[in-house]
């Protein structure tokens, strides 16, 4: 009887790393919470500038227990997606730290300088689709790095 892990041609090999590697894809394939759930918490923090200091204290304090969370989670069921080979993690990772930075800037600027609350919640609103596309799009990079297709 031959076993599933005896490989007798280079033929047999690739294709059972193949299989492996398709496999590894789609288990690491998220439910679409996992992309809503980060780019909400930190929606919710940017548009919480828009509050008054105290209310705003609190939904910090709410966001900071919600990612710690989720972050709990993640590490328990696994990694929420990465493993991208060359520079690819590293620059959407930077892109989502230089948005979130560039709009936490903006808020600051806008109250300061005008006296502007609003915008905190309007840019808190307009990131939240830009953060699930970024995450979107990793895991589909992810995906066609382990099998060479997008899925």
């Amino acid at each position: 009887m031959k076993d599933e892990t005896d490989i007798q041609t280079p033929d047999e090999a690739l294709e059972m790393a193949k299989k492996s590697r398709a496999a590894a894809a789609d288990a690491g394939k998220k439910p679409l919470v996992y992309h809503l759930a980060l780019p909400a918490i930190v929606g919710c923090l940017i548009a919480s500038f828009a509050l008054r200091d105290g209310l705003q204290l609190a939904v910090t304090a709410a966001t900071m227990a919600l990612l710690a969370l989720v972050l709990w989670r993640v590490r328990k069921r696994g990694v929420w997606v990465g493993n991208l080979r060359g520079a690819v993690s590293y620059l959407l990772a930077s892109l989502l730290i230089v948005l979130t930075l560039a709009a936490m800037f903006a808020i600051f600027w806008l109250k300061r300088t005008y006296g502007l609350d609003w915008p905190a919640a309007a840019i808190g609103a307009a990131l939240f689709p830009v953060m699930v596309a970024m995450s979107l799009v990793w895991e589909k990079l992810r995906h066609r790095d382990l099998t060479g297709k997008m899925s």
